[in-house]
């Protein structure tokens, strides 16, 4: 759900491709899946493909025999022999209905929240914590709370717009123009939830930003 989200841009289609379920084997060498559970899981991707606006491309319909790979040989709806996995019964349901429900997908709402990501932070050396912090707000929304949600990275912050409520996930490095869009959006009446320190420009320089609004405040190592 999060890879989805994150690579949407607006009024663009989106293809999440190659999505399929490897093989994965246990320490003995024993399948780690059974074929219902590849089957359930491979169902889990597209429908979260299909929630998001986006298209899937199931990789692959016939499996392969002739590759050297283990992990890719395993990967299809068909065995080598012809007959059908559990995964072709997800397939061509998913298709029936996206086939019958075409009428629904036009004119797609706006979700009413949006989670603001922190390229600065992102793309740093401690991008695994700025990852977590976003899937860790989409899980909330989503899963929890069943709020849909969009992702707007801070290049972006000017297709904002006004959503209900707008989530800066623990950005600890933010870039100034970013930081302005967002005090332009709350002034405007918008809601902000910041769930961690964003007093770092994207330099890693301190900013001071909530001595702003009053706050003696300033950012501390915890470690």
């Amino acid at each position: 759900l999060w890879d989805s989200l994150v690579a949407k841009v607006p009024d663009e289609p989106m293809l999440v491709q190659e999505t399929g379920i490897q093989r994965a084997l246990g320490i003995d060498g024993s399948p780690r899946r059974s074929q219902e559970q590849a089957a359930a899981l491979l169902n889990r991707k597209l429908t979260m493909a299909l929630a998001t606006g986006a298209g899937a491309s199931q990789w692959l319909w016939n499996t392969n025999a002739y590759m050297n790979d283990d992990n890719e040989v395993a990967i299809g709806a068909l065995r080598v022999d012809g007959t059908e996995k559990p995964q072709e019964l997800v397939l061509s349901r998913l298709a029936q209905f996206a086939r019958a429900s075409a009428g629904y997908f036009e004119h797609p709402e706006e979700p009413p929240v949006a989670i603001v990501t922190s390229q600065a932070f992102q793309y740093s050396a401690l991008n695994a914590l700025a990852i977590e912090a976003q899937q860790k707000a989409v899980r909330a929304l989503e899963y929890s709370c069943r709020v849909e949600s969009r992702v707007v990275p801070e290049n972006r912050i000017g297709q904002l717009g006004h959503p209900r409520l707008t989530i800066l996930p623990s950005p600890m490095a933010l870039g100034d123009a970013a930081w302005k869009g967002l005090l332009e959006y709350v002034k405007a009446g918008g809601n902000l939830l910041i769930t961690g320190s964003m007093e770092r420009d994207e330099e890693g320089h301190v900013t001071n930003r909530l001595a702003a609004f009053g706050a003696a405040a300033r950012p501390v190592s915890l470690g």
